[in-house]
């Protein structure tokens, strides 16, 4: 399984309550059987992999348990977050739609 997060809030209408519930959204995956192989962040998603990210402690749990962190290349250039990575790593768009279309599922957030 791979999560697709297109930004740093989950869901549309309240970006601040959004900023919330991401957090809480990536712990509950700890808390469950099953965890995504692979959690691509594209966009402003790339802002959660940094120090300053309220899921920093989550991904890193996630990616202790061998979850594959990875952001977009040039998100990163855009937020000029490149050298700011806390957890995970960078990558590219074709790596990124390579792994979508071998992922058995594809869960957008």
């Amino acid at each position: 399984m791979l999560l697709y997060v297109a930004s740093e809030a989950i869901g549309h209408g309240s970006d601040e309550l959004g900023k919330i519930l991401t957090p809480a959204y990536l712990n509950a995956f700890l808390k469950g059987e099953n965890l995504p192989d692979v959690i691509a962040f594209v966009n402003s998603g790339v802002k959660l992999l940094t120090a300053e990210s309220p899921a920093l402690t989550a991904l890193k749990e996630l990616e202790a348990k061998g979850v594959r962190l990875l952001a977009c290349g040039t998100c990163l250039d855009y937020f000029d977050l490149k050298d700011k990575l806390a957890v995970g790593g960078p990558t590219n768009a074709v790596e990124i739609t390579g792994l979508m279309m071998s992922a058995d599922k594809v869960i957008k957030v």
